[in-house]
This record gives C-alpha cells, structure tokens and sequence, in this order.
C-alpha cells in the first residue's frame, strides 16, 4: 500500500526544502504535512458534501501562516 499523502508530502519537505534552507532545522514537519492536507480534505467534502458552505480561509492563506511558522529565521 502506498504512503498516506502526508507522510508523502512530509519526505518531500525532508528532502529538498531543508536542503535548500527552506525550512528551519528543526521545524515539525509531520504536524506542517497533517495542515496542509487537512485544508485539501476541507476543499473537497466542501465541495462534493451537499449543504455544507466553502471554507472560509483561503487555502493560500494557509500556506503562507504555515511556511511563516517554520520558515527559518534570519
């Protein structure tokens, strides 16, 4: 079976952000993966869930307030 999107999109940011100092060193990258994942769950029950209203945070304005908590500091 292949890995949850999150334990994906968390070796991803392993890999080449901290490389690239993208990330700080000792950002929790697991708890920054369940994030964005969780705001593409939301998009998506929004839109195939009958009632149920959009989001009311752009999914954008997620990731900008994540990578500003784990971006690294200068």
């Amino acid at each position: 079976m292949p890995p949850a999107p999150r334990q994906q999109l968390g070796a991803c940011c392993r890999t080449s952000s901290w490389r690239l100092g993208r990330l700080a060193p000792g950002a929790d990258i697991a708890a920054a993966a369940a994030v964005l994942v969780g705001i593409c769950h939301d998009r998506v029950l929004n839109a195939v869930l009958p009632g149920m209203s959009p989001p009311a945070v752009e999914s954008a304005a997620v990731v900008a307030a994540l990578l500003d908590g784990i971006g690294p500091r200068a």
